[in-house]
């Protein structure tokens, strides 16, 4: 079985989409355990609570490492999928899907937010990180330090969406600001030659020294 966890926070059309794509494409492939977390999101918690199970999150903003958290936190199957709410899924995508102990599975670069990840191996996302981007880079990191093997997924794309869409439910409206924020966190708790060039670009280290 694998537990699918959803974050939504205004992404309601989105994530409609996204639950077509996904249901033509479990067909009887897999056990699968939904699980949708509105994060502050009262219609998205309306929509999706007759077809998953839905946990509603009061907030005003937006904390996607702890809507994470909560929805992780709410399953038991031995295998975990974070995926986000405008994730379309391709007809093969569970056909094709091989989850191999040892291995976790990552939808980088275009897609770098959808991650399945064995449980045990999983310890949470660092709720440190705030704002947009910076939470997946920091578990990938901590699983391959585990010594687990990242492999690519496929089979899926996202739907296209401006940056206002974002950043609009944090704290600021500056995507860079944000990301650069969170860098310099992931600086200061793992090693440099992890982050760069890997997840930024070394001719861009200097702007975070």
């Amino acid at each position: 079985m694998i537990d699918i966890v959803i974050t939504c926070k205004d992404r309601l059309p989105h994530l409609k989409k996204s639950y077509d794509t996904l249901l033509q494409a479990i067909g009887n492939t897999f056990n699968i355990n939904l699980i949708v977390v509105a994060y502050g999101d009262e219609m998205a918690h309306r929509w999706a609570k007759n077809k998953a199970k839905s946990i509603m999150v009061e907030s005003k903003g937006f904390h996607l490492s702890k809507a994470r958290n909560i929805g992780a936190n709410s399953g038991n199957a031995d295998w975990i999928f974070f995926c986000d709410a405008d994730t379309l899924f391709d007809i093969n995508f569970f056909k094709e899907l091989n989850l191999e102990l040892g291995n976790f599975y990552t939808g980088e670069p275009h897609c770098s937010g959808n991650c399945i990840v064995e449980r045990k191996h999983f310890d949470g996302y660092d709720e440190n990180i705030i704002g947009y981007g910076g939470e997946d880079t920091d578990l990938y990191i901590t699983l391959g330090k585990k010594g687990l093997i990242k492999q690519r997924l496929n089979h899926f794309k996202y739907i296209p969406h401006t940056d206002f869409d974002r950043v609009k439910n944090y704290k600021g409206d500056k995507k860079w600001e944000q990301q650069k924020k969170n860098i310099i966190y992931l600086m200061s708790k793992h090693p440099h030659h992890l982050i760069f060039p890997q997840y930024v670009p070394e001719d861009m280290k200097p702007l975070f020294l």
